[in-house]
């Protein structure tokens, strides 16, 4: 999770025509990777570590499994602080090919997108309207 910012996904400059991944996106992912990697390889006795360490936490005969490990990056907005769009059609278009290339991300989020998840969460849970008019003043606010 990193601090929402406009220009936290692509890079101002263009490479050869194509929007490409801002060093704060690159490296969010980095970080992600060096999470992810040892525990895919950890194996049994990570797994029983893990198991012993979060016992309290864990249901009695229960175990941590670690199968197909992923992340999800929090960064970015959809909306300046001005509240205009932060991508050009060309540039989602982009921001959708970066996605998919990060192949152990689970997903790549704006904060405007979490809030949206929420709120149409929220909507289909059949939540007080008074809580989903917060969270749109907050989406403008935040966006």
């Amino acid at each position: 999770m990193k601090k929402p910012f406009d220009e936290a996904l692509l890079s101002k400059s263009l490479y050869r025509g194509n929007s490409i991944p801002s060093k704060e996106l690159s490296g969010a992912n980095m970080q992600a990777e060096k999470y992810l990697f040892p525990r895919s390889k950890w194996g049994i006795d990570g797994e029983a570590e893990l198991t012993r360490r979060y016992s309290k936490q864990v249901p009695p005969a229960r175990q941590i499994r670690i199968k197909n490990a992923k992340a999800l990056l929090l960064l970015g907005r959809h909306l300046r602080q001005s509240g205009l769009p932060a991508f050009l059609e060309q540039q989602k278009f982009d921001l959708e090919v970066i996605k998919r290339k990060y192949a152990n991300m689970k997903d790549i989020l704006t904060y405007n997108d979490l809030l949206r998840r929420l709120a149409a969460t929220c909507s289909m849970c059949g939540m007080d309207i008074r809580i989903l008019s917060l969270l749109r003043s907050t989406t403008r606010r935040y966006a």
